[in-house]
């Protein structure tokens, strides 16, 4: 199965993001996997990929991402650089 398109719907909590994927699910959207977490410090995030087949159908080009904290890239690049301590005490800000 080729997936033409696809995003994936990030919310702090697991209501809204019910709430954003039944939505798009409504709009012909699919689910792809199980529901995933990420745990940066004290903040729990819920993610769900979605994605869109139909070319036709621009149900994700309506949808924007949240803007992430600007200390999340950071810590990505000091993770990559193999930095995880330095990466780990950004995250906790």
């Amino acid at each position: 199965m080729k997936y033409n398109r696809y995003t994936n719907v990030l919310r702090d909590n697991i209501d809204d993001l019910n709430q954003v994927v039944n939505d798009l699910i409504a709009q012909g959207c699919s689910v792809v996997g199980g529901l995933g977490m990420i745990h940066l410090s004290t903040k729990l995030f819920y993610y769900q990929t979605i994605i869109v087949e139909d070319e036709n159908n621009e149900a994700l080009g309506n949808y924007t991402v949240p803007k992430e904290p600007d200390y999340l890239a950071e810590v990505r690049r000091l993770a990559l650089q193999g930095q995880k301590l330095e990466a780990n005490g950004r995250s906790k800000l």
